[in-house]
């Protein structure tokens, strides 16, 4: 038992790299006498979670990070009905975005022109790429998002991202007539390039606009110290810019140009 023992600590530390908090575990089983039961066929699944690759993107070594650090407990041995902890759903998100938005090839798998891939498709091809989820873990995560990132379709059986792509899909929106005033939050660091050159879509397909001045601050807050800036949607439309709105209600369009920024939240 010592020598299969010592075989898969080998294995995994030539193979997986496992993270300290892995390591501990490994060594509080050897401790207990359960070295031999964490490194079978099943108990590698705990460490499933790694990156198929390590030359990916820089969002591809992202998700891989999250997995590192969340994908220890492998959501998908939760018993059904149990809800993932907060940190798998957030690593599940994480790893679903990169896949949707920016990088299907992750999970082998494919998207439709507008932006669809089956379910079943998704599960069998994270799984070849080392990832163990499964229905459950993906319906939660598509139920608790706040910002509604992912949406079913109506038979359940394809899933997409509503929007933030920076891959080529069609998502079959209708050109909506957007409200006089919309948000868009950024770093302040940015703002000066901002006000000057305009908002771009920077790598996605779209420019995304906040319908609030709060949820836009949320925004930029990820980027540093935050900054809203109103953008004068109803007149960039008047003058024949496009708007679409997404399916989770952030409001799409392409590049807007400084006429239409102002900073600042309106009062």
């Amino acid at each position: 038992m010592t020598a299969l023992f010592l075989g898969w600590l080998t294995f995994l530390l030539t193979s997986v790299a496992p993270g300290p908090s892995t390591l501990a575990i490994m060594a509080t089983s050897l401790a207990h006498g359960r070295g031999a039961g964490l490194f079978s066929a099943a108990g590698l699944s705990l460490l499933a979670w790694q990156p198929a690759s390590e030359h990916r993107s820089e969002r591809g070594a992202n998700a891989a990070l999250w997995f590192r650090e969340f994908g220890e407990r492998c959501p998908s041995r939760a018993p059904a009905g149990n809800l993932m902890l907060s940190s798998d759903r957030k690593a599940l998100s994480k790893f679903l975005s990169l896949v949707l938005r920016h990088e299907p090839a992750a999970a082998n798998v494919t998207l439709d022109p507008a932006g669809w891939v089956e379910v079943e498709a998704l599960i069998a091809g994270a799984a070849r790429a080392g990832h163990s989820i499964t229905r459950h873990n993906i319906e939660e995560v598509v139920t608790t998002s706040e910002k509604q990132r992912f949406t079913l379709s109506e038979d359940g059986l394809r899933l997409r991202a509503a929007q933030g792509h920076s891959i080529a899909v069609d998502l079959g929106l209708a050109q909506s007539i957007p409200p006089a005033t919309l948000f868009h939050g950024t770093a302040r660091a940015s703002l000066e390039a901002i006000l000057s050159a305009g908002l771009s879509p920077q790598g996605r397909q779209h420019v995304h606009l906040s319908s609030d001045a709060e949820t836009a601050r949320l925004v930029g807050q990820r980027h540093g110290a935050p900054v809203v800036l109103q953008v004068l949607a109803r007149t960039a439309y008047d003058d024949g810019q496009l708007f679409w709105l997404a399916e989770n209600g952030v409001w799409l369009t392409g590049p807007v140009a400084p006429r239409y920024l102002m900073e600042g939240a309106a009062p």
